[in-house]
């Protein structure tokens, strides 16, 4: 992430009343792909990699390899050798005034009150940029919006109610009423390893809800089920895509292999690569 003296100007003056809210720790979430920063103020934040300059074509390794400056106020990837400023960032700067115009662009829209923008408040797209660089970003704003609705969707449904979100729900225990809303969608819960009947009899006795261990394994298996039905617009055909053995699953179908974070990803990979066209 390019950072001038005008974008650290701009940001400190943003936080200015904050006194310099600093990074204590900060993590790559491989599954939700996006960058984990907890700030000293108690706040979190959850920055899709894709939409940050330098960072948007690394690999997993590469993100996963942060240094947080002494002062807590940046953070560095040293194999990308890319940089985030965090109250740039709480300022909504993810890069350059470039990399913002192309962001803004590829999002269909303008904002004359970004930070980023000329002395006029326009944003404008460098036309030497090239037309692959906007598709991508076009295609990481898309893919941003999806994943936020599908999130949305997935903690609403283990919740039964809105406005929480899916981590929350899982660390203060996912209800039980979330595997009959499951169970809707054509899934038998026992066959997949989480709860075993004799359990949830139990838990159901004690009026208690999942572990974080296994309400976090139902989140995988609940977030593969809709994913599917969203990418084949069909539950019937979803759930037959989810339920074959496949060999790049290592033999096991997408269900059972959502069980495991490794697995989850492999199986949504597959996904991904139907939504956009390829065979999988």
């Amino acid at each position: 992430m390019a950072i001038t003296d005008d974008t650290r100007q701009q940001a400190e003056d943003h936080q200015s009343d904050e006194h310099h809210t600093h990074a204590v720790s900060a993590r790559y979430d491989t599954l939700a792909k996006r960058i984990i920063v907890c700030l000293d103020s108690g706040l979190e934040l959850a920055i899709p990699h894709a939409l940050v300059e330098g960072l948007n074509d690394a690999t997993q390794e590469a993100l996963a390899e942060i240094e947080i400056s002494p002062s807590g106020l940046g953070l560095h990837w040293p194999q990308l050798d890319a940089d985030i400023y965090i109250p740039a960032l709480l300022a909504g700067q993810f890069g350059s005034q470039q990399w913002m115009a192309l962001l803004q662009r590829a999002a269909g829209g303008r904002s004359d009150s970004n930070p980023t923008t000329g002395s006029h408040g326009c944003s404008r797209l460098d036309p030497m940029a090239p037309r692959t660089q906007l598709e991508s970003l076009k295609k990481t704003v898309e893919d941003t919006d999806q994943y936020r609705n599908l999130e949305e969707t997935v903690a609403q449904l283990l919740s039964g109610r809105q406005g929480i979100r899916a981590d929350e729900l899982i660390r203060q225990g996912v209800p039980l009423a979330a595997l009959d809303r499951l169970a809707q969608h054509g899934m038998d819960l026992y066959q997949l390893g989480i709860i075993t009947p004799q359990t949830l009899s139990r838990r159901r006795a004690r009026g208690k809800p999942l572990t974080r261990d296994e309400g976090d394994r139902l989140y995988r298996v609940a977030r593969i089920i809709l994913l599917a039905e969203e990418v084949f617009k069909s539950q019937t055909k979803a759930l037959r895509w989810l339920t074959k053995p496949r060999r790049s699953l290592g033999g096991n179908s997408a269900l059972e292999a959502a069980c495991t974070t490794p697995g989850y990803l492999a199986a949504e990979s597959l996904l991904e690569q139907l939504r956009h066209g390829f065979i999988a």
